[in-house]
C-alpha cells in the first residue's frame, strides 16, 4: 500500500509540474513521494490513537454514568467527576495531537503544492478540525465542573439545611 500511494503522489507531482512550470522537478517528486510516506505513517498510527479514543470514550461513558447516580453520597459523584474530567482529557490529547499532525501534513501539502485546492482545502479543514477539538474540550470540561460545583453547592446547602434545623430545634 505504501509503494502504491508513494507511486500516486509522485504521479500527482509530475502531472502537477507540468501543469504549473512546464518542467519536471526529481527534488518535488522526491518530496512528494516522502510526504505520501510520511501521511501512510500518521495513517497507521491514527488507526492505533482511534482505537485508544475509542477506549477512553468507553471509561469516560461510565464514569459519567456512575457520577449521575443520585443513590452514591456527594463526596462518591464530585470523585467520579473528577475521574472522567482527567479521562476526557486524555481522550481530547489524543484526539488534538491527531489533528496537529493532520494539520502539519496539509500545511507541507500546501507547502509543496500551493496552488492545489484540493491541498489548500485539506489545510483549511485541518484547521478548522483542531479548533473543534479544543471547542469540544473546552465545553464538555465546562459541563462537568458545573456539574461537580451543583454536587459541592447541594452538600453545602445539605449541610446548612441541618444546621439550621438543629439550632431551631435547641
Amino acid at each position: 500500500m505504501r509503494t502504491f500511494n508513494a507511486v500516486g503522489a509522485a504521479t500527482n507531482q509530475i502531472l502537477y509540474n507540468i501543469v504549473t512550470t512546464g518542467r519536471l522537478s526529481i527534488g518535488s517528486i522526491r518530496g512528494a513521494m516522502a510526504l505520501a510516506g510520511e501521511a501512510d505513517d500518521l495513517r497507521w498510527k491514527q488507526r492505533k490513537d482511534d482505537i485508544e479514543s475509542a477506549r477512553l470514550q468507553r471509561q469516560y461513558n461510565e464514569l459519567y454514568f456512575q457520577a449521575s447516580d443520585q443513590t452514591k453520597t456527594a463526596a462518591e459523584r464530585y470523585s467520579l467527576l473528577s475521574q472522567a474530567i482527567a479521562v476526557h482529557n486524555r481522550e481530547m490529547d489524543v484526539a488534538l495531537e491527531n489533528a496537529k499532525e493532520d494539520l502539519m501534513l496539509a500545511k507541507k501539502q500546501v507547502e509543496q503544492t500551493p496552488q492545489n485546492t484540493k491541498a489548500i482545502d485539506a489545510y483549511r479543514n485541518a484547521l478548522i478540525a483542531v479548533e473543534e477539538v479544543e471547542s469540544r474540550r473546552v465545553s464538555e470540561i465546562r459541563r462537568l465542573q458545573s456539574q461537580s460545583t451543583g454536587i459541592i453547592k447541594g452538600e453545602f446547602e445539605g449541610i446548612k439545611d441541618a444546621i439550621n434545623r438543629s439550632v431551631e430545634s435547641y
